[in-house]
């Protein structure tokens, strides 16, 4: 990555319980890699946040602290997005309980594997009902 640049990644799993082993491996390899690694829960359907139920979940990544707002610091992004005269349109009310929602925790990486071009082991890291 540039010096100021962000990786960001969209991934369907768990933040918490049984269910996250492959968000907490994910993070275990990103945060091997980067310094900072951030996370965003995606609300349901009904707007409801359950950390242990399957859902969408944002991963965000820079090679240094600081490049990433701080819990809480969104703020300058929202006034970045509405002084672009997109504000309105990309800073819609989902989105802003999105940001609001940043996990504040950091998932264990107790026993799950750094993710690597040899050892990738998705599929067994996936707990899906009925599967």
């Amino acid at each position: 990555l540039e010096p100021g640049g962000v990786a960001a990644a969209n991934l369907i799993g768990a933040v918490e319980g049984p269910r996250s082993e492959l968000l907490r491996s994910m993070r275990r390899t990103w945060a091997d890699v980067f310094d900072d690694v951030v996370l965003y829960p995606v609300p349901n359907a009904d707007g409801a946040l359950d950390l242990r139920a399957f859902s969408n979940i944002e991963l965000f990544a820079a090679r240094k602290r600081g490049v990433l707002p701080s819990r809480g610091g969104e703020g300058p992004l929202f006034e970045a997005a509405h002084l672009s005269g997109t504000g309105d349109v990309a800073l819609d009310d989902p989105l802003r309980a999105l940001i609001a929602d940043r996990y504040a925790g950091v998932p264990s990486s107790t026993g799950v594997p750094i993710l690597t071009d040899d050892l990738a082991p998705v599929d067994s890291l996936m707990q899906v009902d009925g599967i």
